[in-house]
């Protein structure tokens, strides 16, 4: 997601439940997991091996996610051989994939299931519990796995075999006879970067391009941080504006960001009427750390141009000269302060009613509303709008985001670079969504919501999102950021991701701006994502 920060989906199918502890923290039938093969080989196999789980297998039976997660157990370990398969002398990967609205799980996978499979890993220290499709790459059709996420080092496989087979009887029992449990190692993260995160590589001479400062203009996704923490970073959500009845009803225009990336602590708030309140964080736009990695990029770059001088790059070297001297005009804190917090509840689970998908669950507010300082945007203040810089898609990037759809349903990207995000994508079309409304990048939101643990007691319902086309989804720096689709619309807030040790994420988990929007209308009389549309600011009210 290094270029396209504010993250592009497409809504798809699938559902996830997971679990965020301390560290902000979480198939299928035999003849599926692996190729068939003949079953007299097959018995003879499994009568002769262990029943221990190999090193091997804990180690490759993932190869090919970007978390190389590691294999706890899984239920069909009794009766189904696992062995890798290798193609062209290189280990076949496997894939993530979303399930489809024809699989018998998604009207039977219930609140009242989701609980009963809490109630079997509640003494272990789970993560998250997703459902999806993991298979071969070259498998048509993945088999449908319960993916259940553990902490790493924290369950005995003897032990995770059991509950993997409790765990399938509970989905047999609620007539889903053709999913499999499967245990990994993992954690949930939120997706702020900090400080110590992996440099950005130096630019050569082509690579200072508008694409990659653009991130310095107000279009959405820029780098974000607290004033008083401004080293771990997120992104800039949204634009809204509020009206607040203790101001006479004048507009507020905020920014929305994450409330792990303004707070250190999930119980921090920030509300007018609650005495205990935090004082009023400023935000700063961006932060420290992008804003020395800009510095160092660009600085290394004026050297390059001014130890190997050309015609061809006169005015190149000019264009970085200036932008490092705007840089600098940034090192004070109070250049870069976009504005305040004015409201953000506790990031701890709420009741929530789900009426597109009849879910009656709980979800996590992980939001605070900015009030932004109109200095700070200068003359692009009154006309601040949502606005996604996409720069130039090259024709093979343009053939990738319209795989699989019909010609007339092709995305054609805007002939500025800039894509203006208008409406919101209903929940009930993510639950049940038509081909052509699929028409977004290669990423896919399921139906059945994953499941998130906030701390030993309380757990959460997410939106999962996968990963489509080998590309990872999201990636540190981007929590808080907006998802949306190719239409221009508004799908949900980024919360964070389920990956391994390795930094990468096979899943990631977010909010429907809808869930966020009325949490934020009990509070201001009435809430407005700004929009754009013919150069005129427009407004979509979402207030009653």
């Amino acid at each position: 997601m290094a270029t396209l920060t504010t993250t592009s989906i497409i809504p798809m199918l699938s559902l996830a439940t997971t679990s965020l502890g301390k560290s902000n923290s979480t198939q299928s039938l035999a003849i599926i997991l692996d190729y068939p093969r003949p079953s007299s080989i097959m018995a003879q196999s499994i009568s002769m091996r262990s029943m221990t789980l190999s090193e091997k297998e804990r180690n490759e039976y993932y190869y090919g996610l970007p978390s190389q997660p590691k294999l706890v157990a899984r239920s069909n370990f009794r009766d189904t051989l696992w062995e890798p398969i290798i193609k062209d002398q290189h280990l076949l990967p496997k894939r993530i994939a979303n399930i489809g609205s024809d699989h018998s799980l998604v009207g039977n996978y219930t609140t009242e299931l989701q609980n009963r499979i809490v109630g079997i890993l509640a003494g272990t220290k789970w993560t998250s519990i997703d459902v999806l499709r993991i298979g071969y790459d070259d498998q048509h059709q993945k088999p449908v796995v319960l993916w259940v996420a553990v902490e790493p080092r924290s369950l005995d496989p003897d032990l995770g075999l059991q509950l993997a087979e409790q765990c399938r009887a509970a989905l047999s029992d609620a007539s889903i006879h053709d999913v499999h449990c499967e245990i990994r190692e993992a954690t949930v993260t939120t997706l702020a970067s900090h400080a110590n995160a992996q440099p950005f590589l130096p630019l050569n001479q082509g690579a200072l391009g508008s694409t990659r400062y653009h991130s310095l203009t107000s279009t959405l996704g820029q780098s974000v941080a607290a004033a008083d923490s401004d080293k771990k970073e997120g992104s800039l959500g949204l634009y809204l504006s509020v009206c607040d009845p203790k101001r006479k009803g004048f507009p507020i225009k905020c920014a929305l960001i994450s409330h792990h990336v303004a707070y250190e602590k999930d119980n921090d708030l920030c509300k007018d009427d609650v005495p205990n309140s935090k004082p009023k964080v400023q935000i700063l736009m961006p932060g420290s750390k992008k804003l020395e990695d800009y510095t160092h990029e660009v600085t290394q770059t004026v050297d390059f141009w001014a130890k190997n001088p050309s015609l061809d790059t006169t005015g190149a070297l000019k264009n970085a000269q200036h932008l490092r001297e705007y840089l600098a005009t940034l090192s004070a804190t109070s250049a870069r302060c976009i504005g305040h917090v004015i409201y953000s509840p506790a990031r701890m689970p709420k009741k929530m009613s789900d009426t597109a998908t009849n879910n009656d669950g709980e979800w996590l507010p992980d939001y605070a509303l900015v009030q932004l300082n109109e200095p700070r945007f200068g003359d692009s203040f009154v006309r601040l709008a949502n606005q996604v810089f996409l720069g130039t898609l090259g024709q093979e990037r343009l053939q990738e985001l319209n795989h699989g759809f019909l010609g007339h349903h092709a995305f054609v990207p805007p002939a500025d670079g800039v894509l203006r995000l208008k409406g919101t994508i209903p929940r009930g079309e993510i639950a049940s969504p038509q081909e052509e409304n699929i028409i977004t990048a290669e990423h896919s939101l399921r139906l059945v919501r994953s499941v998130t643990r906030v701390n030993v007691n309380r757990v959460c319902s997410q939106w999962c999102i996968i990963s489509g086309n080998d590309r990872v989804f999201s990636q540190p720096g981007d929590s808080g950021s907006c998802i949306w689709d190719l239409k221009g619309r508004v799908g949900g807030m980024l919360d964070g991701g389920s990956g391994g040790q390795n930094g990468s994420h096979d899943i990631t988990y977010a909010t429907h701006i809808d869930q966020i929007i009325g949490d934020i209308q009990k509070h201001f009389t009435s809430v407005i994502i700004l929009g754009y549309l013919d150069g005129l600011c427009w407004m979509t009210n979402r207030g009653g």
